[in-house]
Formats: C-alpha cells, structure tokens, sequence
C-alpha cells in the first residue's frame, strides 16, 4: 500500500485542468496562435491533467461540427475516435 499512497499524493499535486471549447477549436484554426501554443503546452506537461467528460467531449464535438466551421475541413472522426 506504500506505493499507492505515494501515486495518490503525486496525484493530488497534479495541476488539473479542463480546456474551454474555445480554446480548443481556435488551436485548430491557428497551429501556431497562442491557443494552440496553450493547448500543446497543456498536452506536454506531464504536471498537468486535462480533465473532460462526456458533456465536455459532447460539446466539443457539436461545436466543431457547427456550420461556420465546415470550411476548415476538421476530420471529426479523426478528432474524436
């Protein structure tokens, strides 16, 4: 049980985060703007844990699928299997 209670403290420490809807589709609208810089800092950072759920993912995936975002081609399977 020793090592389990060290995991959980590491755990605790961790910085949790959950990143806004719109933060994410502006990073695939812009590879280098500073929401993807954001995104990709969050993603690499291994004292970092990005927290969702499925109402999170859920709208995620509605609003990549709204229609004044068709013209940038988004793969939503790709995106979301």
């Amino acid at each position: 049980m020793p090592k389990l209670k060290h995991i959980e403290k590491e755990f605790n420490n961790m910085q949790k985060i959950v990143i806004d809807t719109n933060i994410i589709i502006s990073a695939f609208i812009s590879k280098h703007g500073k929401p993807a810089q954001i995104v990709k800092f969050a993603l690499s950072d291994e004292n970092m844990i990005i927290c969702y759920n499925f109402s999170i993912f859920a709208e995620y995936k509605d609003v990549f699928l709204r229609d004044k975002f068709k013209k940038y081609n988004f793969d939503i399977n790709t995106l979301f299997s």
